[in-house]
């Protein structure tokens, strides 16, 4: 539902827009991914279009960029030769044909899913999949009619990240692809982590998040979905893709064993909980008048992104969620699929800027800090996801998420005190700065904790880029480090699996380090302007201002963006 103002205000729309706003979150994604991975990175991206005329569309420009269209039909590919459109009955003709080896993988093809691939041998980067339903019936080397209304979904992987996600959210694309460029040239992170599935490397996510002082390091922990036994081993690889220096001082399997009948997850600090039956929300309300239920119930590609356009904000958001109250328990568990915002990166990104030359001697002096120093500047800038309960005495705060890497979703789960609730409904308060943290999913599970299992594994072995084994060093938080100083350094490690004691097994990555920029920023620092920043609350206003200046530089040079918006 949208404030009956913004038909006056394109500026307001345009702001208010969650597509543009996730469509910028996704071009970004997608622009370090591939920009600044030297890990041959490859995303199946799906054409969100519905109507006939618009797969035609997409269909012609791909045919007319010689891509290699591959047809997916009840588990089986193949190739489509000699492919051509006819605009006057929507049809896709071709032969199909057996795919060749270099486009043929261990992994059936899923649109969303990230994958590292051989280059040697494999070539993913120019194909366009189709997936086709049952009303065709395609026989390799007999000539095929395929309507247009039989292709169930689009999807393709492209090099050229910028023009692809650009085109995926129907936006203008040099506008948005010179503001992802520019957010990609100062991104941040920490190290990436890539699993062997049996086969590929697959990412999974970042550790130790947001913890770049060496002396404001915490534990951080973070699953593995996708790691698989190899002849008795889990492999992993730590790698540096950014301009970072990145010190890793643990990296520690923790796997659990437990029974089939609940997955497991773990709150920031490293407590396991069961989870059987998960609760969406009744109800979710964005800063008390937008409904965003259908963003936040299910993990399908839509996501929240705290970007409610407000006149009058403390440039604060809040999402407000109900459920179902079950007054037999003390206490629930409420599951988060959550990631911090690549706009948050770009706009801290935008804050050192400001420092200009002095900025490696504030990195150098802010290494002494504390983690307490650390975490109270974020909670007076709102930047960790803060969550408060409705006990029916006002709001009270009962967690505050301080990091999550920005490129993938990852699963927490928060133990949430229901005493003094009684028998209304649980209402739960989501609160962070404009556009800091991403949802895709929420829910509530009030089951009872079940025993499991869990094994600490060491590394066996850990061998860099520069053949070292350099095990000692990850073994436990002694700061002895691990240091990876330049873009493309990496590590192999393995860890011998333990005997499975239950039906099911869940891993998780244990690590703890921290890591530092490489920026060559240029300029006197004005420090008038950056005493301003100690005050409470003046980062989060700075971020949404940026935002703005971005916004109104596109209304500028692309007013179409709106117009784009509104059909959509």
């Amino acid at each position: 539902m949208r404030p009956s103002n913004l038909d006056q205000n394109p500026i307001s729309s345009l702001k208010s827009s969650q597509r543009t706003n996730r469509a910028i979150s996704v071009i970004l994604s997608l622009l370090i991914i591939n920009l600044f991975s030297g890990c041959r990175y490859y995303r199946v991206k799906g054409v969100a279009e519905e109507s006939v005329k618009s797969q035609m569309s997409w269909l012609q420009e791909f045919n007319q960029a010689d891509k290699f269209i591959v047809l997916h039909q009840n588990g089986i590919s193949q190739h489509l030769q000699n492919a051509q459109i006819d605009e006057s009955s929507y049809e896709l003709k071709g032969i199909p044909t057996e795919l060749p080896a270099e486009h043929t993988y261990k992994h059936p093809t899923e649109i969303g899913k990230g994958y590292r691939y051989k280059k040697e041998s494999q070539s993913p980067l120019n194909e366009v999949h189709l997936f086709i339903d049952n009303q065709v019936t395609l026989n390799p080397g007999q000539p095929v009619r395929i309507p247009i209304a039989s292709i169930e979904k689009i999807g393709y992987s492209e090099k050229d990240a910028v023009r692809g996600a650009a085109n995926v959210v129907g936006l203008a694309v040099g506008t948005l692809a010179l503001i992802a460029v520019i957010v990609a040239l100062t991104k941040s992170s920490c190290p990436f982590i890539y699993v062997d599935d049996g086969g590929e490397w697959v990412f999974q996510g970042e550790i130790y998040p947001g913890n770049v002082y060496e002396n404001a390091q915490k534990t951080n922990y973070l699953k593995l979905p996708d790691i698989v036994e190899s002849d008795g081993f889990y492999t992993l690889q730590i790698t540096n893709e950014l301009l970072e220096i990145q010190h890793t001082d643990e990296a520690v399997l923790e796997i659990v064993d437990h029974p089939d009948s609940v997955s497991v997850a773990m709150d920031p600090s490293g407590n396991l909980y069961t989870i059987a039956s998960p609760e969406a929300p009744l109800k979710a309300i964005a800063d008390d008048h937008h409904n965003i239920i259908s963003q936040v119930a299910e993990s399908d590609g839509q996501w929240a992104t705290f970007d409610t356009h407000m006149e009058h904000s403390e440039n604060k958001r809040k999402i407000d969620l109900w459920f179902n109250n079950n007054n037999e328990h003390a206490s629930g568990k409420l599951l988060l699929s959550v990631k911090k915002s690549l706009w948050l990166d770009y706009a801290m990104g935008k804050f050192y800027e400001e420092f200009g030359d002095y900025f490696p001697k504030f990195q150098e002096d802010r290494q002494s800090i504390s983690l307490e120093e650390a975490h109270q500047w974020r909670e007076d800038q709102s930047l960790p996801l803060s969550v408060y309960v409705n006990t029916g005495n006002g709001w009270v705060l009962q967690h505050k998420v301080y990091a999550v890497g920005p490129l993938k979703f990852q699963e927490l789960v928060l133990p949430i005190d229901l005493s003094g609730l009684g028998d209304d409904p649980l209402k739960i308060r989501l609160e962070t700065g404009f556009m800091f943290w991403e949802l895709d999913k929420v829910a509530i599970d009030y089951s009872d904790n079940l025993h499991v299992q869990k094994t600490q594994v060491f590394p066996y072995s850990a061998i860099d880029n520069y053949h070292r084994n350099v095990r000692k060093h990850l073994q436990k938080p002694d700061r002895i480090y691990l240091t990876q100083t330049e873009v493309g350094d990496w590590v192999e490690i393995k860890y011998q699996s333990p005997p499975k004691q239950s039906e099911k097994r869940t891993i998780f990555l244990r690590n703890k380090g921290y890591y530092t920029y490489i920026r060559d920023f240029e300029g006197d620092p004005d420090f008038a302007a950056l005493r301003k920043f100690r005050n409470p609350g003046h980062f989060t206003a700075f971020a949404e201002a940026q935002y703005n200046a971005l916004i109104q530089a596109i209304m500028t040079t692309s007013p179409e963006i709106v117009v784009s918006d509104e059909r959509n």
